[in-house]
């Protein structure tokens, strides 16, 4: 029998819901990405392929991490080098390579052969064992470690005489052929989703908003914190938009496909935080979906400093948000989402560098996210500054309220900012006084 994890088993593992009965609830995309690992099947790396019917104990099961071996480097996994697997790296492994705690199933591995053996001894043993009817005879077992609170494992099989209902499993019909970019080879006979399929499976379940933030963050250098563990920066980026919307095109036969063709135009590369995303998101995206509709910055655009600040120790500086038209730098200040290497972000030294080079600098802070209208002040300013026309529908406050929920943002005052009519921020930025936080 070959089973895949479908979307709503993709929801739970990413989430912790189960979206067919917490409609309402918020969804946190916990990504590592490549959530589904199938085994026995004939779809080598590289080429397209649909599941076998009736092929004897094949099944997959989801996983949580990305494999390095103990230096930290990418386990060379798959058959080229863009199609590789990684896991946390110098993280000791926790029951035999699996620990369990709450809604989500982290994996931590000291290193990739660590990763492949508990895989073999452990997960298909047990997602065998489950699929059969049988309950693993290990702890924690197979359920516990992937759904705490007791809900059913979603799996997709090839055919409908492979369905089955209880034990644990539910089952739907999903037949091939697949992306040849859908898996990622592990080893001979085990394969993993590649994050361009996993955006396609979640454009399904997640509203417009929530799949553009989980662009941002398949396409940015920072993980998410899971149920348990710890968010990651100056990761290596899982895709590019680029790669998203060329998988997009040759996969129509995914049910979300309208909507992640939509999402696309708004997904950009490069972010180092989830604020920087939500920033670029509030910012830029189209008053239809609560935005102010700015043109898009380059994500952390690297700026080369002039020899005379150079001296100080630093040959350059990276810039949140930067327009290089206006040559306008919004940064979001926040030690917890900038590593080391960019702690001059608060620093005199940073504004006077930039003001050297003729950048305007504009710092927000949590507060801005805290009071929409503080926010909306700023993002007024910002429109100024890059000469932008602002014309602003008065039904945006609705909008605006849309999505601050979608990307879990609480305002304190979101309710009380006054309606909306038509705007004219077209003012030359000369005199512009923008000491915003």
């Amino acid at each position: 029998m070959a089973v895949v994890l479908g979307k709503q088993s993709a929801l739970r593992v990413w989430d912790g819901v189960a979206a067919s009965r917490n409609r309402g609830a918020r969804v946190n995309q916990s990504v590592s990405c490549g959530r589904t690992l199938v085994y026995g099947q004939s779809v080598p790396a590289g080429r397209s392929g649909s599941f076998k019917r009736n092929e004897p104990g094949s099944c997959a099961v989801p996983f949580n991490r990305y494999a390095n071996d103990a230096s930290g480097a990418p386990a060379a996994c798959a058959a080229s080098p863009d199609q590789r697997i990684r896991v946390m790296p110098n993280t000791p492994a926790v029951s035999q390579g699996a620990s369990v705690v709450g809604r989500s199933a982290p994996f931590a591995f000291q290193s990739s052969r660590d990763f492949r053996h508990a895989l073999e001894r452990d997960t298909k043993a047990a997602v065998k064992l489950l699929m059969s009817g049988a309950t693993p005879a290990f702890d924690p077992s197979i359920r516990d470690r992937f759904f705490s609170d007791g809900s059913p494992i979603h799996a997709t099989v090839a055919h409908a005489r492979l369905r089955r209902a209880g034990g644990g499993i539910e089952t739907s019909v999903r037949k091939g052929p697949f992306h040849p970019r859908s898996f990622m080879r592990i080893e001979d006979g085990l394969y993993v989703s590649t994050p361009e399929m996993a955006f396609c499976e979640m454009a399904s379940v997640l509203s417009l908003e929530r799949l553009i933030a989980l662009g941002f963050e398949l396409c940015g250098t920072y993980r998410r914190a899971s149920t348990f563990g710890l968010a990651r920066y100056d990761a290596t980026p899982l895709t590019s938009p680029g790669a998203l919307a060329s998988f997009i095109e040759k996969s129509p036969q995914f049910k979300g496909v309208k909507k992640a063709r939509r999402a696309l135009p708004y997904i950009l590369a490069g972010s180092a935080s989830p604020r920087e995303s939500e920033l670029a998101m509030l910012l830029c995206l189209p008053y239809s979906l609560g935005g102010y509709g700015l043109p898009h910055p380059t994500m952390n655009a690297e700026m080369p400093l002039p020899k005379n600040v150079a001296a100080t120790g630093r040959s350059s500086l990276r810039c949140d948000l930067y327009w290089p038209v206006a040559r306008l730098d919004v940064e979001y200040d926040s030690a917890e989402f900038h590593s080391a290497e960019r702690l001059l972000a608060n620093d005199s030294m940073r504004r006077i560098a930039l003001e050297s080079m003729d950048v305007t600098s504009v710092n927000l802070t949590a507060e801005h996210l805290r009071r929409a209208s503080l926010f909306d002040e700023a993002a007024q300013g910002i429109a100024r500054i890059l000469g932008k026309r602002v014309r602003l529908p008065g039904d945006l406050r609705l909008k605006q309220e849309r999505l601050w929920r979608e990307l879990g943002i609480v305002s304190s005052d979101m309710g009380l900012l006054p309606a909306m009519g038509t705007s004219d921020s077209s003012e030359p930025k000369e005199g512009v006084s923008l000491l915003l936080g």
